[in-house]
């Protein structure tokens, strides 16, 4: 039997059996519906807090503004691409995440204060 399709690489769909190489399908048991392969979770790295300026007990931290964070800001959705010391960069959540040579032309800037606030904002307006 000669292999017109080779099976393809990664990992195998829950519920599949095998491949079929005559016709380039998972294989199935009866009455199992196609699933996405799984994905490996990632462990949440955990990095050491630095201390911000003027930091006391008395006084709340700032919120974190990390890549991958959420806000709604004038009605858009936004999400944010990175943070370079004060400055957070990010672009709407409708178009396509830009690269390492793309996201300064791709992006739009404010500084962190005020794009943590637009965050906490956005997770009061999701929590009432």
């Amino acid at each position: 039997a000669e292999k017109k399709h080779p099976k393809p690489r990664g990992r195998m769909p829950l519920g599949a059996t095998g491949w079929d190489h005559a016709t380039g399908t998972w294989q199935y048991p009866p009455g199992v519906l196609p699933q996405s392969p799984r994905k490996r979770a990632r462990r949440a790295s955990v990095k050491a807090r630095r201390k911000w300026e003027g930091e006391s007990s008395d006084e709340d931290p700032p919120p974190a503004v990390a890549a991958g964070a959420v806000f709604i800001d004038d009605g858009q959705c936004w999400l944010v691409y990175k943070r370079e010391d004060d400055v957070v960069y990010y672009y709407p959540a409708k178009h396509p995440k830009p690269t390492e040579e793309t996201y300064l032309a791709a992006c739009e800037h404010s500084g962190a204060d005020e794009v943590a606030a637009w965050i906490a904002a956005t997770h009061e307006r999701a929590d009432a």
